[in-house]
């Protein structure tokens, strides 16, 4: 009879937090389409957010919170694929059937950044909702000389995981990994993430327009759950 290893370790993931990312939705005419549609309102301050969040430099414009809730086709389909994607995260996150997921309902609101040079969204997070996204219409220009332009940059929510660091935590692997997390976004890249983490746009710099579109969502339906 072989001797079983009483050192073989149990080791078990906490408090890791999902990022979901889909790639190429929405065709390049679409997302030509849009480019144009929303540089061409960006030209008109009164189109703008009149209470103009303190995390967003004077470089970036920001639209009213209503763009999900326009007549416009193609406005009504680029919310068909954030909230769908949304959907398919929460039926799969949270392992629910077929039966719960028809229960549920999302409300959204969403905008879109113009951004020009220099300009970025500092750390912040959403409150009051549960899920957020960001949805890349142009990812504007690289530029080699700046390695982390205007990257989407998640930041660990466990606090004080790197107050000590030496070869025993220097190289944790997989979810268990410290630091912050960098999305170099291309165009008709939806990423998804809970509403809680901290995140910024960095600063970008580049001579083509950077073009997203961000929106938050709560569920309705669905409300015995148990906390």
């Amino acid at each position: 009879m072989s001797q079983q290893d009483p050192f073989k370790p149990e080791i078990r993931a906490a408090f890791a937090s999902p990022l979901v990312r889909y790639r190429g939705l929405m065709s390049d005419q679409e997302r030509e389409t849009l480019r144009e549609m929303f540089i061409r309102e960006a030209s008109d301050p009164a189109r703008g957010n009149a209470v103009l969040p303190g995390t967003v430099t004077r470089e970036v414009f920001e639209s009213e919170w209503d763009l999900f809730e326009r007549d416009e086709p193609l406005l009504q389909r680029l919310r068909e694929y954030c909230l769908g994607g949304t959907l398919r995260a929460i039926r799969d996150i949270n392992r629910y059937s077929q039966e719960q997921m028809a229960q549920v309902r999302l409300r959204a609101q969403a905008w879109f950044h113009v951004t020009r040079g220099a300009g970025f969204a500092a750390p912040h997070n959403h409150p009051m909702a549960s899920w957020s996204g960001v949805f890349c219409v142009d990812p504007g220009d690289r530029d080699s000389e700046f390695q982390h332009n205007g990257v989407l940059r998640f930041f660990d929510p466990r606090t004080g995981s790197n107050m000590y660091m030496d070869a025993g935590n220097a190289q944790p692997q997989g979810v268990f990994a410290v630091g912050s997390q960098n999305f170099v976004l291309e165009s008709g890249d939806l990423i998804l993430f809970p509403s809680y983490l901290l995140h910024e746009a960095a600063p970008y710099f580049g001579e083509r327009e950077r073009i997203t579109v961000a929106f938050n969502v709560q569920t309705q339906g669905l409300v015995d759950f148990h906390l």
